[in-house]
């Protein structure tokens, strides 16, 4: 496994592999708060933050 990821580091791959890993982390989250924004505002709440809607959701989610 070292030796792979040698051979990916010297072919300068392991910080492309990196970015492209960070990228789509920052894509999904801002995909999914968004989302469940847009869910919670047609519900009725009040949400504007990302940490808002989010625990706005965990709340919803166990007041049910």
């Amino acid at each position: 496994m070292q030796e792979s990821y040698n051979e990916l580091e010297l072919a300068g791959l392991v910080h492309t592999f990196e970015f492209s890993f960070e990228f789509s982390f920052e894509f999904s989250f801002e995909l999914t708060w968004k989302t469940l924004k847009d869910l919670l505002e047609y519900e009725g709440f009040d949400v504007s933050s990302p940490l808002s809607v989010i625990k706005t959701a965990f709340e919803a989610k166990s007041g049910q």
